[in-house]
């Protein structure tokens, strides 16, 4: 009988042996592969992506100056509501204009007072110690908000910082006590009501009223 040659067999041993080895070398190299692509294809996907957000980002402008006349205040956790009128001060006497049914903003200090979203100014506003009046602002705490609405139909909400009591010739309260827009609200205070309570808010934001949001 014929024997293969020896080199015969030495060829298929190394065929075979090649053919198991690409196999193998294949099965370990093909995630790898596809992990390379995967990276590729995500690295371009994010590249886009940050590229679309860099065309797409547009430069934040400064809000528009928005002021307005005062024509109404509320505080909502304490349920006051009340119209604004213009007050004026005495200079003969030394009292403030006052009745029983409206809050008053200061309009001798300024002459057309209104509130503004600009970045200074004090809108100065009184009432009586009366409980359908300014009574419950003894109840005020830190974060609490203050809406005034005004004729022109826009909303300006101020935040409560905090109050002191002050002598009535205590003038310095007619002025802006910060380095923002500022709303100062003031009612009688003592026994006697010979104090002044006065409180210190400071501007948050400004929007439209719904219905005027409606009609637009």
């Amino acid at each position: 009988m014929h024997r293969p040659s020896i080199s015969i067999a030495n060829w298929r041993i190394w065929t075979v042996t090649g053919i198991i080895y690409i196999g193998f070398t294949m099965l370990f190299l093909l995630p790898v592969f596809e992990q390379h692509l995967a990276t590729i294809t995500v690295n371009k996907d994010l590249t886009s992506y940050l590229g679309s957000i860099k065309q797409d980002k547009k430069p934040i402008s400064s809000p528009s100056l928005i002021s307005g006349t005062p024509i109404s205040i509320s505080i909502n956790r304490l349920g006051v509501n009340l119209p604004i009128e213009k007050g004026y001060y005495d200079n003969l006497d030394g009292t403030w204009t006052l009745n029983n049914y409206h809050a008053f903003v200061d309009a001798s200090t300024v002459a057309n007072p209104v509130v503004s979203n600009a970045t200074t100014g004090n809108a100065f506003i009184y009432a009586h110690d009366f409980e359908n009046l300014f009574e419950k602002t003894s109840q005020l705490i830190p974060g609490d908000l203050v809406n005034i609405t005004t004729s022109n139909d826009y909303i300006f909400t101020y935040e409560y910082q905090s109050g002191a009591i002050v002598e009535p010739s205590s003038t310095y309260i007619l002025t802006q006590q910060g380095n923002k827009d500022q709303l100062t609200l003031m009612t009688c205070s003592g026994a006697w009501y010979q104090n002044r309570h006065v409180m210190y808010f400071s501007f948050l934001n400004v929007q439209p009223l719904k219905s005027k949001t409606a009609q637009t």
